[in-house]
Formats: C-alpha cells, sequence, structure tokens
C-alpha cells in the first residue's frame, strides 16, 4: 500500500493533506444520499467537519464543513446539504483546522466555534493562533479568543465541554500547543485553567503523550451522565494500539481495530446515533487509506457503542478517493430508521462531503451519486 498521506502529528499533517493529494477519477459510493464539494481546486473542503445539532429547526443535524486552505467555514442543512451560511476567515492561516458547536449565547440555537491555530498575532513571525465563536442563527460573531505572544497555537485543542457552571451556555475547551489548556466560561469570557475541573472532566487524557495524539470527543457511551472519549494511535504507518475508548477515565472496553495496518484506521471519528438498537449510540471511524477495494480507496468502519464490536463497513471503491477523512454522524435523513453518515473524501483536486446511508451486513459497490456544487467566486 503506498499511501499519498504523510502524517507526522497534529494539524500540520491535516494541513499537508489538504495540499498533497494527487489527482483521481470520480468516486462512486452505494447509498449516497447526496453530495457537496466547493467546485474550487486545493481548497482543502472537507478537511473538517463538524455536527452541530439542528440549527435550521427541520428535525436533522446541520453540520459545519471546512475549506481549510481558502480560510472558510460552511454551514450546510443535514438533510439536503443546502447552504445555510458561510464563514470568511483567514485564508493559509488554519482557519477551521478545528471546529466544536454549543449554544454560546444562551439563544437556544447551536453555535460555531472555529480555531485557527496558525493565525499570525502582531507580529508575522509567530502563530499564537485563536478561535472565533459564531452565531448559528446567522454566522455573526460572538466573541474572539486570542493566543498569547510566540507560537502558542492556540485552538489546537477546541471541544464543547457542556454547561460546567450552571450559567445556562455551552463552555468550551481550548488548548495550544505550547499553552496551558482552559475552559472557556461563554457567559462572561472567563478563563478557567483545565486543572480546576477535572473532577467534571473525569474523562480527558491528562498525559502529554495523549494530548498530542488523535482524540475525539464521544456521547456519553456508558451512562454514567459524562461525556466520553476516543484516543486514535494512528499516524498511518501502522496502528499497533487503534483507537482505545476511554469511559470516564476507565478504558475498559477493547482498542477499536480494522485489521487493516497501515490504512489509517483512527484519522477521524465521530460518534453515531443508535444503529444496531441496543440503545447505546455507536461510532464510525474513519480509514482513509483503506485498499479493500481500491488503492487508498478509504473505508468508514462502525463499531457497536456499548460492545466494541464491529457492526459494518462502507468502502470506497475508487483509487485515490480516501473516504473517511472525516466524519460526523447525522440524524436520519432518508427517513429509513438509521442514522446517517457524513463524511469527506477527494474526487480528483476537488474536496467532496457525502452522507451515506446506513447499510448493516454489506459493504458500499458503486452506484450513481449527485453534487450539490459550490461555486461562488466571492468566498
Amino acid at each position: 500500500m503506498h499511501a499519498v498521506l504523510r502524517l507526522s502529528c497534529g494539524f500540520l499533517s491535516a494541513l499537508s493533506w489538504a495540499a498533497g493529494l494527487a489527482t483521481a477519477a470520480p468516486v462512486a459510493w452505494q447509498e449516497t444520499l447526496y453530495s457537496t464539494q466547493s467546485g474550487k481546486a486545493w481548497d482543502g473542503y472537507g478537511l473538517r467537519l463538524e455536527a452541530l445539532g439542528d440549527v435550521d429547526g427541520d428535525g436533522i443535524s446541520d453540520v459545519a464543513v471546512s475549506s481549510v486552505s481558502r480560510g472558510v467555514v460552511r454551514v450546510l442543512s443535514g438533510r439536503e446539504g443546502a447552504e445555510l451560511f458561510s464563514i470568511k476567515g483567514q485564508s493559509g492561516k488554519g482557519f477551521g483546522l478545528t471546529l466544536a458547536h454549543g449554544d454560546f449565547d444562551g439563544d437556544g440555537t447551536p453555535d460555531v466555534a472555529v480555531g485557527a491555530p496558525l493565525a499570525s498575532g502582531s507580529s508575522s513571525e509567530h502563530e499564537p493562533g485563536a478561535v472565533w465563536l459564531y452565531s448559528g442563527r446567522d454566522g455573526s460573531l460572538i466573541h474572539v479568543i486570542r493566543g498569547g505572544s510566540g507560537d502558542h497555537h492556540l485552538g489546537r485543542t477546541l471541544f464543547s465541554v457542556g454547561d460546567l457552571d450552571g450559567g445556562g451556555q455551552e463552555d468550551l475547551l481550548v488548548g495550544g500547543l505550547r499553552s496551558e489548556a482552559f475552559v472557556l466560561r461563554t457567559e462572561d469570557q472567563s478563563r478557567v485553567p483545565v486543572q480546576r475541573q477535572v473532577a467534571i472532566l473525569q474523562a480527558l487524557p491528562d498525559s502529554q503523550e495523549a494530548v498530542d495524539s488523535l482524540w475525539f470527543q464521544l456521547g456519553d457511551l456508558d451512562g454514567d451522565g459524562v461525556r466520553d472519549w476516543a484516543l486514535s494511535a494512528s499516524l498511518w504507518a501502522g496502528e499497533p494500539l487503534g483507537v482505545q475508548l476511554i469511559l470516564s477515565g476507565d478504558a475498559s472496553l477493547p482498542a477499536l481495530k480494522s485489521g487493516r495496518p497501515g490504512d489509517g484506521f483512527g484519522w477521524s471519528l465521530a460518534s453515531l446515533d443508535d444503529v444496531d438498537g441496543d440503545g447505546v449510540s455507536d461510532i464510525v471511524v474513519g480509514a482513509p487509506g483503506d485498499d479493500t477495494l481500491a488503492r487508498d480507496g478509504g473505508a468508514l468502519h462502525v463499531f457497536s457503542g456499548r460492545t466494541a464490536q464491529h457492526r459494518f463497513t462502507i468502502h470506497g471503491t475508487r483509487a485515490r478517493g480516501m473516504l473517511g477523512g472525516a466524519v460526523v454522524g447525522l440524524g436520519d435523513v432518508n427517513e429509513d430508521g438509521l442514522p446517517d453518515i457524513g463524511a469527506s473524501f477527494q474526487e480528483g483536486a476537488l474536496g467532496v462531503f457525502g452522507v451515506f446511508a446506513s447499510v448493516p451486513g454489506r459493504s458500499a459497490a458503486p452506484s450513481d451519486w449527485s453534487f450539490r456544487d459550490f461555486r461562488d467566486s466571492d468566498l
């Protein structure tokens, strides 16, 4: 297997992906409900995805899609892919390399947090980084969080952690490369060091090795009222540890594995609503270097959130498609009783975000697909 990606660590590797994929033939998948693309070559469209919750009130989670190389984040309808609004940031400065969501202004609508860990400060020689909070209603700016002096890369870590202080608005975990992580209280924009919240943030990895790895926020898998986490050991060359689920600080479930070394398993991961009917949310893991049906065709692996058992896989079918570079869990878009999966992939020089129906028990095969094509030249 000859992987196109060369991953070393963190967001710099992700940015290399956006700029360095080879041209490929069109890609086809089974049960593609719809697909969107930006219409701009090598703009990193789909490099990061975030399921926001229901922004437009149609009962389906909507999604934020980063075009990192252009510094644009689009908020799309999860039901049909129509653009609800777009956010223009700092092109070329990693705007959208991290995303998070939550009700940050207390208006009842999910909002969007956008991290730009490569953002410059007053001196272009340094990259202190920054995080912007935007309204989910119309994309208007709520607040900016800026890093200090030097190369702190603030926004490298960005997660919603719920309403920790009972103030009525969701709070944010924000961290950088060489700066202490803190919880941002969105009611007054004050910063609380993570150490003071250890009793509440029980599941957060606290070792430097864990912080420097790929880690993902899940729902409450074990039903104790605390959000759970997943820690990925994937750096593309091989996955000896796979993806470890961390349940309220107790890594009691077996590691998730694809069984295919070098496929990039664990490069992306997200929670799904209950696919297998056991009452617990499930997990989708991206493996963009999977070669099962095509060289670097990619794959989406779905696992039980209760037992960590593998449920089914959707395989990419064309070379260099890299299905699973980013993934999100959506609601029941096609109304078949199962939650559907959003994932990014490549179609030549263009990044694509597609929504795939959950089809337990079988793998994907080629079929027709359709694009919603964004070609607005003003962004």
